[in-house]
């Protein structure tokens, strides 16, 4: 514990350097069909069938033209590249991790973030890659994971 003088304001503040973790429960409603699909290996994003908009991540209404006619789609297992970069600074809860990369990739109208299994000087953007989803041992989270296709 220590007192420190917020840099800003010149006021004292408390410092407790403790590490602690949190733990929540959060009702799915309306996500528990996207949930279900990546505990299945499938990656769901929503179309809103009154004007067409898409979205990723899902959300249980329209902010186009503000439906709740809203309807799950299953998301294609390829697509494409759009941008990446890799991570080297990386914050607290991945620290015990090597040099990772993320990527964005567009498919069937949305755009995905996720992890890109490659080196960094394979890729370039409008490679196609394929999608899947995994869970790393210990980690209770799903992550979406991106990996260049071969090319003939």
């Amino acid at each position: 514990m220590s007192i420190e003088y917020d840099g800003r304001t010149g006021k004292p503040i408390y410092i407790d350097e403790r590490e602690f973790k949190v733990r929540y429960r959060s009702s799915l409603g309306f996500l528990e069909e996207y949930f279900r699909g990546l505990e299945e290996g499938r990656i769901l994003a929503v179309r809103c069938m009154d004007c067409g908009a898409r979205y990723y991540p899902p959300r249980s209404f329209c902010i186009e033209c503000g439906s709740r006619n809203i309807r799950f789609y299953q998301l294609s297992d390829v697509g494409k590249l759009v941008t990446y970069t890799e991570i080297n600074v990386k914050p607290q809860t991945h620290s015990d991790y090597t040099d990772y990369i993320v990527g964005v990739v567009e498919v069937d109208g949305v755009k995905l973030v996720g992890h890109v299994n490659a080196k960094f000087e394979d890729l370039k953007p409008d490679i196609d890659v394929s999608i899947s989803v995994d869970r790393r041992d210990g980690d209770t989270y799903y992550r979406i994971i991106f990996k260049p296709l071969e090319r003939d």
